[in-house]
């Protein structure tokens, strides 16, 4: 909720999606997509590797807090 009501570039999301109810997540989603699409950027925190590939156009992977390699979607 705080997130939305701030006029930023970068959003830090950490497991964001992880609590609250599908509808939860779908308005989320659709909160995140937007702000990207108005230039917006993130670094999103997810040990969901199918949320990543759908949110993101970049990814890095970190195995034990090293770089394991970049996966494209």
């Amino acid at each position: 909720a705080v997130a939305t009501s701030l006029d930023a570039d970068l959003l830090l999301l950490d497991e964001v999606l992880v609590v609250g109810d599908v509808s939860f997540r779908r308005r989320s989603v659709d909160h995140i997509r937007r702000f990207v699409a108005d230039g917006g950027a993130i670094v999103f925190v997810s040990h969901e590797v199918w949320l990543i590939q759908a949110m993101c156009t970049d990814a890095i992977e970190l195995r034990n807090g090293h770089h394991d390699g970049a996966f494209n979607r």
